[in-house]
């Protein structure tokens, strides 16, 4: 039985590593974290996503990940695991690449963030915990405020500021089977979701429309 929970473990990783891609190559992803600044001048690539980051996430096997894949797998998938060797990491730290990330310090301090015993992480400083909260924020990609794209507590209340506000909705085959950042998660029109859900998004080759999603989950995730 462990074998098993191994191997489906390993999928769920891959399958997310996939979807990252697919996101890359469409140019997606890009347009959702417009809004979250990096250093131009100390960075390292992802091993995970290959885009240039200077915050990563390391555990103990020492595999840094950049805070967006980190986020993606740890905290919005609950896997504890090291996309690169699966290794299980007891605790994973975010820390900027300033500090060299193959002999820094992991001993970091707790800042009391209610993510920290939650998802088991450490933030390396103030920094760090904002944009990690800047990845998480539930933003209106439409409207801003004080030049900032609008945030909301809740997705709820985000998709009902999209329906009421700008009469678009989410798929709500994808916001249930498909982990994903809220910030990426599309909108359409009420023709425009019919056309998604039957044959997918014309700009985005990717996705085959909504009715694939529950049997590949159904395979991966309900073994």
């Amino acid at each position: 039985m462990q074998k098993y929970e191994s191997m489906i473990d390993a999928a769920k990783v891959l399958l997310h590593i996939w979807f990252i891609y697919s996101l890359l190559i469409s140019g997606i992803l890009q347009d959702n974290f417009a809004d979250i600044a990096i250093s131009k001048s100390e960075t390292e690539e992802c091993t995970i996503c290959c885009k240039a980051s200077d915050l990563f996430g390391i555990g103990s096997c020492r595999h840094p990940v950049c805070m967006e894949c980190a986020i993606r797998i740890r905290v919005l998938s609950n896997n504890r695991q090291c996309p690169v060797c699966r290794t299980e990491m007891e605790t994973l730290c975010f820390i900027f690449v300033s500090s060299s990330l193959s002999n820094v310090s992991l001993s970091l301090p707790s800042s009391s963030h209610p993510d920290e015993d939650r998802f088991g992480l450490r933030f390396e400083n103030g920094d760090a915990i904002t944009r990690y909260e800047k990845y998480l924020a539930h933003v209106c990609k439409l409207c801003r405020s004080n030049g900032e794209r609008l945030e909301f507590p809740t997705f709820v209340a985000l998709r009902h500021h999209m329906s009421s506000v700008h009469q678009l909705t989410y798929c709500h085959i994808c916001t249930e089977n498909i982990i994903q950042f809220s910030r990426e998660r599309k909108t359409y029109t009420r023709d425009g979701l019919q056309r998604h859900i039957r044959a997918g998004d014309r700009d985005d080759k990717s996705l085959k429309g909504s009715s694939f999603f529950p049997c590949i989950l159904k395979f991966l995730f309900l073994l």
